[in-house]
């Protein structure tokens, strides 16, 4: 693998590559398809990506080519990437928490967290109805 071929990854710290995105231009899709496919074919071992800013603008159509190519090639992301590492300072998405977790029962958890500490509304408990019963969140 010749780091220099890349634009978009930078692999100096290889195998936890770095994505470049300081500006995106139309088109940048194919350039970063070409990266990945070259990463898939290439990689003599696992790697994780990890990316520092993903409030990029980007043209519908550039999202749109991404998305179709991650979804045509998530069999081959699942083989050869250990996984993907967002730096976000402030992990807030439009302007609200933003949490992963990998159950539901977490989810619930970190959701009356959440909603004890809303500055913004009643806090405490909160209700929904589903399928004609009242839950606790």
């Amino acid at each position: 693998m010749n780091p220099d071929t890349y634009v978009l990854h930078d692999l100096t710290h290889f195998p936890m590559i770095m994505t470049r995105r300081p500006t995106v231009q139309r088109g940048a899709v194919q350039t970063w398809a070409r990266e990945m496919d070259m990463l898939l074919a290439d990689s003599p071992v696992p790697f994780v990506l990890v990316a520092s800013d993903l409030n990029v603008d980007m043209a519908a159509v550039d999202r749109r080519d991404m998305v179709a190519w991650q979804a045509l090639n998530m069999a081959r992301l699942r083989r050869r990437c250990a996984g993907f590492i967002s730096i976000v300072p402030d992990p807030r998405a439009f302007g609200l928490p933003f949490m992963v977790v990998p159950t539901l029962a977490q989810a619930r958890d970190h959701a009356r967290e959440l909603l004890a500490a809303f500055a913004g509304g009643q806090g405490g408990v909160a209700v929904r109805r589903e399928a004609g019963h009242l839950l606790e969140v």
